[in-house]
């Protein structure tokens, strides 16, 4: 997942993975917009063998990129994304992983930064090819934000349970599909609940 830099708090409350590889072999790619977006993120199905799935996440385990305390640097240039790649129960967190901020760096570091983004690549290339369909989720996580600049009234009413039915924001079931369905197509997160505006972040693969 890339995110982070300066993006308003609905975008921040929407940030999820790019790329989520599954057991089972389920592959969810983000699909790639041109320019900011208000919105969740939209997603694809493909398939492919549990057992490529398992390759790579055994490669990213012996690599020892996910060891705790892997020294990736941090480059000198401000409000760039962080990118988080998890597998396997560890978790590593770079900053400005593109190699273009990568000059100033240590060898070592910069061989690290290197060999994390061929690992990424490898991933992300896995489904290359494979049929994809557009995907819906059995669970989304709801959450409200300030409204931001934009203080103008919602005209699209809340597609979901009552907020309060909501126990830590999660909406499961046929009806997460629907309400996220309805946010892909609702940039801004703006919505009259009970004929009051609100800002709500609607989350398909939150990061907890």
């Amino acid at each position: 997942m890339r995110a982070g830099g300066r993006v308003p708090s609905v975008v921040a409350a929407m940030q999820s993975p790019s790329l989520a590889l599954y057991d089972d072999g389920r592959v969810l790619t983000a699909v790639k917009e041109t320019a900011l977006q208000e919105a969740p993120a939209r997603y694809e199905l493909a398939r492919i063998t549990p057992a490529a799935v398992r390759d790579v996440v055994a490669a990213a385990r012996k690599s020892g990129l996910l060891d705790p305390g892997t020294d990736f640097g941090t480059p000198r240039m401000p409000d760039l994304a962080t990118t988080t790649v998890a597998a396997g129960g560890s978790t590593v967190r770079v900053y400005a992983l593109d190699g273009r901020f990568d000059d100033r760096l240590t060898a070592p570091q910069r061989e690290a930064r290197a060999a994390l983004r061929g690992l990424l690549g490898q991933a992300e290339a896995l489904a290359a090819g494979a049929p994809r369909t557009p995907w819906l989720p059995d669970l989304v996580l709801v959450r409200e934000v300030p409204p931001g600049r934009n203080t103008g009234p919602a005209t699209v009413v809340w597609p979901g349970a009552p907020l309060s039915d909501l126990p830590a924001g999660e909406l499961r079931g046929a009806g997460a599909g629907a309400v996220y369905a309805a946010a892909l197509e609702n940039p801004g997160g703006r919505w009259l609940v009970d004929g009051v505006t609100r800002v709500l972040a609607v989350n398909p693969l939150p990061v907890l």
